[in-house]
């Protein structure tokens, strides 16, 4: 009876490794057949590139908006709403190469810290949010751009452009490679570089690097006069949070 046992055993361990093996080599596959774009096979200046040549069409406006906005005026709001979605994008790929939860909260509610709340943050990742948010809040409450509004935007954003956060993710985990090896982060070999406030403060500035060049290549395409439908918006926040209400849909 124990010898059976032992031969079901071994045959459910074989059918185990078989059925890893072949999940193996289907995951490789789709990775040399470009379905998963890899960091060795990608080309940062290419994937820009492609985002400045390329156009956003009425019905991408309304999308990105949620279809909330009269016939024409999706375009003229969406891009400070682009730009609040990707600053989200940014903390979502920074928390993930830092090994942090995802942010689930509201971003409406959070301001700038000051310099006393950053030195009191009770944890590393405290601290991260301090650095982070304060931003993103700001601009959220005063553009009246809504967590939902975030919410479909970076599904657009996801769906059209994947390639913004491969390039965000390629730059930060570099850079935590770097500063993980370098002398200056290093305090003994009971160094933890998960709780080292420099390495925050260091990735952010990273973050501005690299997000300024994405946004540059989103905001080439979105003013491209081929596909340009209205004029460079250039207004107060006051003036915008009230002509946005004008133009919604009832």
């Amino acid at each position: 009876m124990s010898l059976r046992y032992s031969n079901i055993c071994y045959y459910i361990i074989l059918v185990t490794m078989i059925t890893q093996l072949i999940f193996c080599l289907f995951f490789a596959l789709q990775i040399n057949a470009g379905v998963i774009p890899t960091f060795s096979s990608f080309n940062m200046s290419q994937e820009l590139s492609k985002i400045e040549k390329s156009c956003l069409s009425q019905e991408d406006h309304d999308e990105i908006s949620g279809n909330k906005y009269k016939t024409g005026w999706a375009q003229v709001f969406n891009l400070r709403t682009i730009y609040l979605s990707l600053e989200v994008i940014v903390n979502s790929e920074m928390r993930k190469v830092l090994g942090l939860s995802q942010y689930s909260g509201t971003y409406q509610n959070h301001k700038f810290a000051s310099d006393k709340q950053l030195k009191d943050a009770s944890n590393f990742e405290e601290y991260f949010d301090l650095q982070t948010l304060g931003g993103i809040g700001y601009v959220a409450k005063n553009e009246a751009i809504t967590d939902e509004d975030l919410i479909t935007a970076i599904q657009f954003l996801d769906k059209k452009w994947p390639a913004i956060r491969i390039i965000l993710r390629n730059k930060f985990e570099k850079y935590i490679e770097t500063a993980k090896n370098h002398k200056g982060f290093q305090t003994g070999k009971n160094y933890e570089w998960k709780q080292d406030r420099k390495i925050v403060n260091g990735l952010i500035i990273a973050h501005y690097e690299m997000q300024n060049g994405v946004w540059d290549a989103i905001s080439e395409m979105y003013y491209n006069k081929k596909c340009q439908q209205f004029p460079r918006p250039d207004s107060s926040h006051s003036f915008f949070k009230t002509l946005k209400k004008s133009v919604m849909k009832d």
